[in-house]
């Protein structure tokens, strides 16, 4: 069902990384929080219905920090921490606009959903694909992304 992204990494600078990805259909247009059962964009349903965002990154201990601060600093987005062995049955589920996670496995240019790829194989690193922005960073702190997660929860 989902295709791996593959992370590749330069041997003579750790630093330098290149991203290859494989495509997907999608399932689900992004920002379907900001559009009625119709499709139309409607004022009421854009601030009725939160953002979806799974959190599944590794390791577990900074999944559930992570949880602890986004559910204090941005209440009302519908957040759910996801074991990653998990992923592809909750993403399946919960149908997510975001998705915060460690490994590689789901990630492509197709998926319906924004990604933020979170230190993959502990690797300094980290890889954002929202509809504003795609971008790879050598870090990601919880300001950048709560940024992020506000950049989200804009409708077009």
């Amino acid at each position: 069902m989902f295709r791996p992204v593959s992370i590749e990494r330069d041997a003579e600078r750790s630093s330098s990384t290149t991203v290859t990805h494989r495509s997907l259909p999608g399932v689900r247009a992004p920002n379907d929080h900001c559009t009625s059962q119709s499709g139309e964009m409607d004022e009421a349903v854009r601030h009725s219905t939160p953002l979806r965002v799974i959190l599944s990154n590794d390791p577990r201990a900074y999944r559930e920090a992570l949880f602890i601060a986004l559910r204090r600093l941005r209440p009302k987005i519908d957040l759910l921490p996801v074991d990653p062995g998990l992923l592809v049955q909750e993403i399946d589920r919960h149908a997510p606009d975001l998705v915060i996670l460690s490994t590689t496995d789901l990630i492509t240019d197709d998926v319906p959903w924004s990604w933020i790829l979170l230190y993959p194989d502990g690797a300094r690193l980290a890889i954002i694909h929202t509809k504003a922005r795609q971008q790879q960073r050598g870090s990601l702190g919880l300001d950048d992304l709560l940024r992020i997660i506000d950049e989200s929860m804009e409708c077009p």
